[in-house]
């Protein structure tokens, strides 16, 4: 005699169209999309930015306006998209009457259900939906979103190169300057070994005075020296079968560097005072902002230790170099703001103008400091140019005689002008952000540049041809 299940067996179709028989739990697959009593498959869609977000019993809605739950900065995609809505029968895409319409694997829809493995495209921009655990927690708020996140080509290579390196054995070194996220990109090598209970463990070398680096770095027994009360492990034996950052490895003493040479040539690490070594197995990653090469020919690095430590090479771009994941990046950072205060924090588009005209000298680390305190001297959610300061002086004192004061906070927005010797337009895709930011509108980024229509409107042009 059948099954109950067995005798309910039915023909229903995938989100393609293709026919696919329903089974029991146990035996169902990854590509096809089942239900269990009217729950569906725990999904998440991960954006070009590297976003993850998950879907859960709320709608969500994609676009363009800040309104959106999920805000994509692509100028091809619409103020309100797509919307993300949960059903009896699973989690369903519904296009919003979009210009550029939604694509679900390279078919154009007005509405699919979603299932694992499906590619979603607004506009130029692509997401993925993935399957996740029942208990797997949103990663839009992991500790590598603000390194890795942008839809930039510099950190798309980077967050490529991240994944690659994350998969073997050997040593990783990061070069960037001050404030681009080096630990965040080495906490994200971390999470890409699929080993979140391993070990992860960060020391900065310049921060260790010369006598207690030996010491930090491989420990010490009991009595070894006055004062060594216990025996210590030290940071390689800490992060055994895990992860081992090394800040700022080009500031490590010459007498160090040849031990820390000596361990990665044999995984073994001797305690100061110990007569016998203990083995490791540790995934090294340094990182720096310094010129290791120029350290070498200075006889200040040595370069054996260089070809050790460099056999993945990650390169961190600072934010001058990638204006154009300046908007996403702003708004993941004061979503961040928002958590800390306890309150909404809303960036206006003049002050996001004037953010954009600044080079940023100490990258993401002051950017979030810019925006912290411009959140705390808004009266209110809103947060404008005058909320900003005086931090884009700090690099260009020679225009500190023609910048006028900052509007008072009772002007109205719309009367708010960027003066013009502090506004250095940017070009090509950071230009068409900006121009994204100003919500489309040329008369709208002109009053908040300062520049005429006709020199905005060939700048734009030429933008738009280098960008295809």
């Amino acid at each position: 005699m059948r099954s109950d299940f067995n005798g309910a067996r039915e023909s229903v179709q995938d989100s393609r169209g293709a026919a696919f028989e329903a089974r029991p739990p146990e035996v169902d697959s990854l590509h096809t999309e089942r239900l269990v009593l009217g729950v569906p498959r725990e999904l998440a869609l991960v954006d070009d930015a590297g976003r993850t977000h998950r879907l859960d019993t709320r709608a969500l809605l994609i676009g363009r306006g800040s309104q959106c739950d999920i805000q994509l900065f692509d100028r091809s995609v619409s103020t309100t998209h797509a919307r993300v809505v949960a059903t009896d029968e699973g989690w369903e895409i519904r296009d919003q009457g979009s210009t550029n319409g939604t694509w679900v694997d390279s078919v154009r829809v007005t509405s699919a259900r979603l299932r694992a493995g499906l590619e979603i495209v607004l506009g130029r921009s692509a997401m993925r939906c993935v399957a996740r655990k029942a208990d797997e927690t949103a990663t839009r708020d992991a500790p590598t979103s603000d390194a890795l996140y942008g839809r930039s080509f510099a950190m798309a290579r980077l967050r490529r190169e991240t994944a690659a390196a994350a998969t073997t054995p050997y040593p990783v070194l990061i070069h960037g300057e001050s404030g681009t996220g080096k630990e965040l990109v080495a906490r994200a090598v971390h999470l890409l070994r699929r080993t979140p209970k391993a070990p992860f463990v960060a020391i900065n070398a310049g921060a260790l005075p010369e006598t207690l680096v030996e010491d930090e770095l491989f420990g010490h027994e009991k009595g070894a020296f006055t004062g060594a009360n216990s025996r210590r492990r030290g940071a390689f034996e800490q992060a055994d079968g895990g992860v081992l950052f090394l800040d700022e490895v080009g500031e490590l003493p010459l007498s160090q560097q040849a031990k820390l040479l000596r361990v990665l040539e044999t995984w073994e690490v001797r305690r100061v005072g110990a007569e016998s070594p203990i083995r490791v197995t540790v995934k090294l990653v340094c990182a720096t902002h310094r010129d290791l090469h120029e350290l070498v020919r200075e006889g200040r690095f040595r370069e054996d230790l260089l070809f050790r430590i460099a056999q993945h090479t990650l390169r961190v771009a600072p934010l001058r170099e990638r204006l154009e994941d300046l908007p996403p990046l702003c708004r993941t950072l004061c979503e961040r703001v928002s958590r800390e205060l306890g309150r909404e924090v809303i960036l206006e588009d003049a002050a996001l103008a004037r953010l954009l005209a600044y080079e940023w000298p100490g990258n993401i680390r002051e950017l979030l400091g810019v925006l912290r305190a411009a959140a705390s001297r808004a009266p209110d959610v809103r947060v404008g140019p005058e909320h900003l300061g005086d931090f884009a002086q700090r690099s260009r004192p020679a225009e500190r005689k023609t910048e006028p004061p900052a509007p008072s906070p009772v002007e109205p927005m719309d009367r708010v002008t960027i003066p013009k010797p502090t506004m250095v337009l940017p070009d090509g895709e950071a230009l068409l952000a900006l121009l994204d930011a100003a919500g489309g509108s040329l008369s709208r980024l002109a009053r908040l540049t300062g520049k005429s229509r006709a020199a905005l409107r060939e700048r734009l042009k030429k933008a738009r041809t280098r960008s295809g």
